[in-house]
C-alpha cells in the first residue's frame, strides 16, 4: 500500500465529517509558498478565522495557542475570501525518524463554508495524522528473517556485513533499522539503529556502520 492511498483513505474518511477535505505531501512546490512554508518551518497546526482576519497557531509540542498576526497568510486569507470559506484548519503531519528528529511528510486541511473551527477540530486531525504515521510506517517496514554478521561491536555501534541480496538492496535507501542481535545462551535483543554508513563490497554485500539509539528488550 503507497503513502499516497494511506492519504485518500483518510481524506475520504474525513470528508464525511467536514465540508472540505485535502490530505496530501508537503512537497517542494507547496513549502515554497504559505501556509505550507510555515507549517514546514515551525511544525505548528493553524486555525484561519477568515471571516474576522485571525490566524491561531498552535504548538503541537507544547500544546499551546497563540494568536499572531495575519500579515505573512494574508494573501493565503484573501483566496479563501474569494471562495467563501470563513474557517480552515490546516495540521502537519509528522514523521518522527528512529533518532528523535521529526519529518513534515504531509498535511490535512479542513474548510468550511458554514462553520467556524476550534481547537477541537486541530484535536481530532493530530490523532487522525497519527494514524495515518502509524500506516504509512507499517507500509514501508520490510520484515526479513535472515542472520547476518557483526564485524566489529563499538562504543553504542556495530559494524554490519550484510550478505543478504534484499538487504543489501534496501538498506541503501534507509535511514535507520530494527534488528535483533543474538548472544550464545542468552536471549534475542532487539535493537533500534540509525544507519551510519554502508560500503558496497559487491552488489549484494555490505558493510553497515550502525549507531544504537533504542532497545526494545527481548
Amino acid at each position: 500500500i503507497s503513502t499516497e492511498v494511506v492519504y485518500k483513505e483518510h481524506e475520504k474518511r474525513l470528508k464525511t465529517k467536514y465540508q472540505f477535505v485535502e490530505v496530501d505531501f508537503l512537497d517542494i512546490k507547496k513549502v515554497v509558498k504559505e501556509p505550507y512554508k510555515t507549517i514546514y518551518k515551525t511544525l505548528n497546526a493553524f486555525i484561519l478565522d477568515v471571516e474576522n482576519n485571525k490566524i491561531t497557531f498552535y504548538d503541537i509540542l507544547d500544546k499551546k495557542s497563540e494568536e499572531k498576526e495575519p500579515s505573512v497568510f494574508q494573501e493565503y486569507i484573501n483566496e479563501l475570501k474569494k471562495k467563501e470559506i470563513i474557517s480552515e484548519v490546516i495540521v502537519p503531519i509528522i514523521y518522527y525518524k528512529i533518532d528523535g528528529s521529526s519529518v513534515p511528510i504531509g498535511y490535512i486541511r479542513i474548510s468550511s463554508k458554514d462553520n467556524k473551527f476550534g481547537e477541537d477540530e486541530i484535536d481530532n486531525l493530530l490523532e487522525v495524522s497519527k494514524e495515518i504515521v502509524v500506516k504509512v510506517q507499517d507500509a514501508n517496514l520490510k520484515n526479513i528473517d535472515v542472520k547476518q554478521e557483526i564485524k566489529n561491536l563499538g562504543n553504542g555501534g556495530l559494524c554490519l556485513h550484510i550478505t543478504d541480496k534484499e538487504l543489501a538492496s534496501l538498506i541503501p535507501n534507509r535511514d535507520s533499522m530494527i534488528f535483533s542481535v543474538v548472544f550464545k545462551l542468552q536471549p534475542p535483543l532487539i535493537v533500534y539503529a540509525k544507519i551510519v554508513y554502508a560500503i558496497a563490497l559487491s552488489p549484494t554485500s555490505l558493510l553497515v556502520g550502525v549507531k544504537l539509539v533504542g532497545e526494545g528488550g527481548e
